[in-house]
């Protein structure tokens, strides 16, 4: 007969936590009142399975509906509401510490993450110089964009927080190949940094990050194949 009666409260603690979900999220916050309110509908949903099952030919009780309510149910909700709310809160803290545990865990990660871009970004910090001493750029690889010959000079285009900057110095492309190797030649006036390859526009030009760039026959079916490499 036990076994039916905890089969009764277990459905109806199920039954209710579609609706504790529901005003959690509604709310946000939980507090005591809604603790009570929730246990409480817990032990009013099983109440009355638990009656029919008590008048039931398996069980045949002699108390009355009333009887039954003040002598039986109502002093067995009072002793066990408060294990209810005890355990309950148990297991709150324990969910919630492991919840704890994972965010630390994750803004440690992140933290560490952030480090080693730190890093990675100064490793990767370049230095593009002129034939003048005042010809001198400081960038980062990864902001680098692409070089552009233009007479005895280069155009350099370069990004910071997103934004498209350019500077001159007085060089050459081909030096500034020899000086950083990483780049790509693409067309006789250009040199790319494939990082900031976008897309190809058609068979003579691609987007990069700011800029559309032509691309010569003579360099297309390499580029190409790098594409495929280091897409």
């Amino acid at each position: 007969m036990m076994f039916v009666y905890a089969l009764f409260f277990t459905l109806s603690y199920f039954a209710i936590i579609p609706l504790q979900e529901k005003w959690h999220k509604k709310r946000n916050n939980w507090t005591l009142p809604t603790e009570l309110i929730i246990v409480v509908m817990v032990f009013l949903i099983c109440f009355l399975p638990s009656y029919f099952y008590y008048k039931s030919a398996w069980v045949v009780g002699e108390y009355s509906f009333m009887d039954f309510t003040l002598q039986i149910f109502l002093p067995f909700s009072l002793i066990f509401m408060p294990i209810i709310l005890a355990g309950r809160w148990s297991i709150f803290k324990y969910i919630n510490s492991k919840k704890k545990e994972k965010e630390q865990a994750a803004k440690l990660v992140t933290k560490i993450t952030e480090k080693q871009h730190k890093i990675t970004k100064e490793e990767q910090k370049i230095t593009l110089t002129g034939e003048n001493s005042l010809d001198v750029l400081q960038v980062f690889f990864s902001d680098l964009i692409c070089v552009k010959s233009a007479n005895n000079y280069v155009e350099v285009y370069y990004q910071t927080k997103e934004q498209l900057h350019k500077k001159l110095l007085r060089t050459s492309t081909k030096k500034v190949l020899n000086e950083i190797p990483t780049l790509t030649q693409v067309h006789r006036s250009y040199l790319i940094n494939t990082m900031h390859f976008i897309a190809w526009k058609n068979k003579k030009s691609i987007s990069l990050t700011h800029l559309n760039v032509p691309v010569s026959d003579k360099y297309r079916a390499a580029l190409q194949q790098l594409l495929k490499i280091h897409p």
